[in-house]
């Protein structure tokens, strides 16, 4: 079972802050390389289930996170460190996704 949340406008911050670390996924349906690097995106979070909390922001749904961290592209990810950013990309990029994952968990 994957453990994604959905999040929205009104409740990223808050899972901000219940959480140390944090990889979140802007994405939209349209959106083709969003849905090919999707398959990875879960499987990191299966795998990190106990270490990381990964989640999804609809970019179409949440305009006003989409302003807030200046998203101009899909996909777009963004990592979290006791609620600051630490790193962000774009693109459908897996092993970059992996590899940032990973750099993520050893700053801890």
């Amino acid at each position: 079972m994957t453990i994604i949340t959905h999040l929205t406008d009104s409740s990223f911050s808050s899972f901000l802050e219940k959480h140390e670390l944090v990889v979140v996924d802007i994405w939209s349906e349209w959106c083709f390389p969003c849905k090919l690097i999707n398959p990875a995106y879960e499987e990191l979070a299966n795998k990190y289930l106990d270490k990381i909390s990964f989640a999804k922001v609809d970019a179409e749904a949440c305009p006003d996170f989409g302003d807030q961290f200046n998203i101009s592209s899909l996909p777009s990810f963004l990592f979290f460190k006791k609620g600051k950013l630490f790193e962000r990309f774009i693109g459908a990029d897996e092993a970059r996704l992996r590899k940032t994952v990973k750099k993520l968990l050893k700053s801890e």
